[in-house]
């Protein structure tokens, strides 16, 4: 038997009305269909290439918090990514799924975005990195450059 009589022909769970004698008897059928390929490439969803939409609650995450209101945006967006929002640029900073149990499964309620401005992230960044500098590491290096001594150096000579 070949496969394409298999997708063609339906499965029977009962023998022909003929062969077992009566006349109004419903026969359940189930028919195989062969899965289709998908339309394109991963991730999309066969419009030309474009990625997936999703409706996310956009919302600033520096004090006092406020909310840009309810935007499409790229389903894949992801944490430090920059995104336009009322012509003015902002930075990802975090994404949350708010998930609601219904009938026994778990169906998504609401996306949250919550960003801060272009500039501001520059700003974050730059002040962590000069508080991630060691304290001691830069007076060393003070050392060295100007000759200055500390309290209780003692010369080896």
């Amino acid at each position: 038997m070949s496969l394409s009589s298999l997708v063609a022909a339906p499965l029977c769970a009962t023998p022909p009305l003929a062969a077992r004698g009566h006349r109004h008897h419903r026969r359940s059928c189930v028919r195989v269909h062969a899965a289709r390929p998908p339309s394109g490439p991963a991730g999309d969803d066969g419009k030309g290439g474009q990625p997936k939409k999703q409706r996310y609650e956009v919302k600033v995450s520096t004090p006092p918090e406020r909310s840009l209101g309810i935007h499409t945006l790229p389903k894949n967006v992801g944490c430090g990514e920059t995104i336009e929002v009322l012509n003015r640029y902002f930075v990802v900073d975090r994404v949350n799924y708010h998930y609601k149990l219904e009938y026994g499964k778990y169906r998504r309620d609401a996306s949250r975005l919550y960003v801060e401005e272009a500039t501001r992230y520059l700003l974050n960044k730059h002040l962590n990195s000069l508080l991630a500098q060691d304290p001691a590491e830069s007076l060393g290096e003070r050392m060295q450059e100007g000759g200055e001594r500390r309290v209780g150096d003692v010369d080896g000579g």
